[in-house]
């Protein structure tokens, strides 16, 4: 069924198809890896910070001891103090201290120091913000004024009987020369990060290749198996009651045809397929006497003959790979209007697919010199299939076949089976090599 330039065709699909993939999961891999970055090292500067502010809430805590353990402050000497912290904290690589502010556990200010900043404003509404009440050890917390970082920070101030008094507010801006320095870092990581994910993705691609290509090669030879089998198997059908291969293979070809002018989906048509071909497929399961009987049959044959729909079912139901061609096999004999067999189902109940295939198998017949008959012309043909629209047919679907059926007619005419035999070939390999690359 495949040839080697089918195979080769498959191949190149599947590169098309890791290649586009594989770089996407670098992008992903990529963008989450700047992701981690960013945050290691946002948080990275942001800890430094906080240390050296910790560390200097400490040293200030000592040094205004004294002042704290007054009955009555000292708001001067707490300014004195605060004035200074502000202005040695100009010099720290990490951070600017901004607006600091110390306050009794009542609210009441005690003394405040700032330096001149653009978001003057917006750090006079930060600072101005309430304390938790029952705040006990340093916090702070991470925060953007128009989109510049800055960090709230608050401590705690302790007398020498450990006796918290008051409480010491600082805002810092994190310096330009650390964020410089942080945008460094990622930045050359990001690259490294990139560089290691370009490598591994350039190395796995062979690698991945080689096993797709093997993949491939066994998926072609099951399916070709596989396709073989089922051509093989609705050949061996048409012998059992004297039928040609040729009518089999233009009913399916015909049904394909249909269903894409009615839109079904690929999936459906692979069913559609493999019912059109098994079809019959229950006939083996009818006695010699009945099925090759030359003349009419008895009511009793013809009851018996009619089981054939049933033993088809039954026969595909052993394989999963043949269950889809259900529909097919066991609706093709009913009619629209419920007169039809084995279930007497009518309307939108008969199976899509059964639908079209009644219409192409009947046409088919029509149109081909079989030994009790002669071919009928196109226009009989049609004249014939328009009597059964809503009767025997979908009228829906009658209507579109009305419509390409004379071209799918020309096509066939005169057509040597072994042309017929190599469409449908193209056609089973075309829906079932695309369903297979679906797949992976």
């Amino acid at each position: 069924m495949p040839t080697q330039f089918m195979r080769a065709e498959s191949m190149r699909a599947v590169r098309r198809m890791i290649l586009p993939r594989l770089l996407a999961v670098a992008a992903v891999v990529s963008f989450i890896a700047v992701a981690i970055v960013v945050y290691s090292e946002s948080g990275r500067i942001t800890d430094e910070a906080v240390g050296r502010a910790i560390y200097g809430t400490t040293v200030f805590n000592l040094t205004a001891m004294p002042l704290l353990d007054q009955a009555e402050p000292d708001h001067k000497a707490f300014q004195r103090l605060l004035t200074i912290a502000v202005a040695r904290s100009r010099d720290d690589e990490t951070g600017n201290l901004v607006h600091a502010s110390i306050e009794t556990d009542a609210g009441k200010s005690m003394a405040e120091a700032a330096v001149p900043e653009p978001h003057r404003k917006e750090i006079q509404a930060l600072a101005a913000q309430p304390l938790p009440d029952d705040f006990t050890r340093v916090f702070h917390r991470r925060l953007h004024i128009r989109g510049e970082p800055y960090i709230d920070i608050a401590a705690p101030l302790k007398n020498s009987a450990g006796i918290r008094v008051a409480s010491l507010r600082l805002i810092i801006k994190i310096a330009p020369e650390s964020l410089a320095a942080m945008w460094r870092r990622v930045r050359r990581s990001v690259i490294i990060a990139i560089l290691i994910v370009v490598a591994v993705s350039a190395t796995l691609y062979p690698v991945i290749t080689r096993l797709m290509q093997r993949l491939t090669g066994v998926s072609d030879d099951l399916l070709e198996s596989n396709l073989g089998t089922l051509e093989v198997l609705g050949s061996a059908i048409a012998k059992r009651d004297s039928d040609t291969d040729a009518h089999n293979y233009r009913a399916t070809i015909y049904s394909v045809r249909l269903a894409e002018a009615l839109n079904v989906p690929p999936g459906r048509i692979r069913d559609l397929i493999k019912g059109a071909l098994l079809h019959d497929v229950g006939k083996i399961g009818v006695r010699d006497n009945i099925l090759l009987k030359p003349t009419g049959l008895t009511p009793d044959e013809y009851s018996e003959m009619k089981r054939h729909v049933r033993y088809g079912v039954e026969i595909i139901g052993r394989s999963d790979w043949l269950k889809p061609a259900a529909d097919v096999v066991g609706g093709h004999h009913e009619k629209f209007d419920g007169s039809g067999y084995d279930r007497a189902l009518s309307g939108a109940s008969i199976p899509e697919n059964a639908r079209i295939f009644t219409i192409a198998d009947v046409f088919d017949a029509l149109t081909s010199t079989r030994p009790y008959k002669p071919a009928l012309s196109l226009d009989e043909s049609l004249q014939i299939l328009t009597r059964g629209r809503g009767t025997h047919f979908d009228p829906e679907m009658t209507d579109v076949f009305l419509a390409i059926a004379p071209q799918l007619y020309q096509q066939m005419l005169g057509r040597d089976p072994d042309e017929t035999r190599q469409e449908l070939q193209s056609i089973m390999s075309h829906y079932y090599r695309e369903g297979a690359a679906a797949l992976i």
